[in-house]
């Protein structure tokens, strides 16, 4: 084993009792286990600066590790952020909870550092604080957005930059915040929205010709259509497939990484596509990507 790998988060199932459902899916955890989860939460700089808040979401059960069924973890997992070995995170749109899952047949809780657990955290925190606290949410990042949806976009649509306006990006991204806070798909009514506040914003600065313009906008809208789909009827695994069909759409989000926030998501192993219809995981993935970021740390110190 690596020397890398620090203390492992290594629990025993002990007194295990049910403390939750999540969609009919029955979730497991212990005292032990969140004790031994704030042990390993203390050997790690990266949450340091949150680790008393931490704590104190662990006590009021607002953040729970936890067993449950190896469906239910399988379809969780391929939506985490980081490729851990028997962790995934979830966060809780209905309870307002943050889950750190593992099947239920498992002897440990994990194979992972500690700062691989304490980011998983904070990518899930970052969740939880767009839903708890949307408007400074969206206050304290509005540079953030402005910048990578600026970036994305003149290199979707053949745009100079300097053309775009910041007033535009407000109006995309505040219609993307409350699309977002439904947490469900896009209905056509809403694409059509999108759709169209894509031609507003953008298609006057365009080099691209009328054609080439509502052909890359018509391509963008589908492909959310049938990401978003695949997803809610459990084909998750099929979003990789129309990713790489329509790979000119988003193959552009890991160069705005790289060039707004000097990040690859590839090195974690991120499959970019929820920032054209979730803006908080632009920042759920520039906090796991960085050493503690004093937005974030200052957001979820108040949860």
């Amino acid at each position: 084993m690596s020397n890398q790998l620090k203390e492992l988060f290594a629990a025993p199932k002990g007194n295990l009792k049910i403390v939750s459902t999540v969609d009919g899916n029955p979730l497991y955890s212990s005292e032990d286990l969140k004790r031994r989860y704030i042990i390993a939460m203390t050997k790690s700089g990266r949450i340091r600066p949150i680790f008393k808040k931490v704590k104190e979401l662990v006590k009021q059960n607002k953040i729970i590790p936890a067993y449950t069924t190896k469906s239910f973890f399988k379809s969780i997992v391929k939506k985490q952020p980081l490729n851990l070995k028997g962790i995934a995170g979830y966060w809780s749109w209905e309870q307002h909870i943050v889950y750190l899952l593992v099947e239920e047949t498992a002897n440990i809780f994990s194979f992972t550092s500690n700062d691989a657990l304490a980011i998983l955290t904070i990518h899930e925190l970052v969740h939880a604080c767009y839903t708890l606290r949307k408007t400074l949410f969206l206050k304290l990042f509005n540079d953030d957005f402005k910048k990578f949806y600026s970036f994305y976009f003149s290199k979707v649509f053949s745009i100079n930059e300097k053309d775009i306006k910041g007033n535009n990006i407000n109006e995309i991204v505040n219609f993307l915040s409350r699309v977002e806070s439904k947490g469900k798909c896009m209905d056509n009514k809403t694409l059509k929205k999108y759709y169209d506040l894509i031609g507003k914003s953008f298609m006057d600065i365009s080099s691209l010709s009328t054609e080439e313009f509502d052909k890359m906008r018509n391509e963008l809208i589908i492909s959310i259509k049938l990401i978003q789909r695949l997803s809610a009827f459990g084909q998750g695994h099929q979003v990789s497939r129309v990713i790489l069909t329509f790979k000119h759409i988003y193959a552009p989000l890991y160069t705005t990484y790289k060039h707004i926030f000097s990040i690859d998501p590839l090195k974690n192993r991120d499959l970019c596509y929820q920032e054209l219809f979730t803006p908080s995981e632009i920042i759920s993935i520039t906090a796991i990507s960085r050493l503690p970021n004093p937005k974030i740390c200052r957001i979820i110190n108040t949860l």
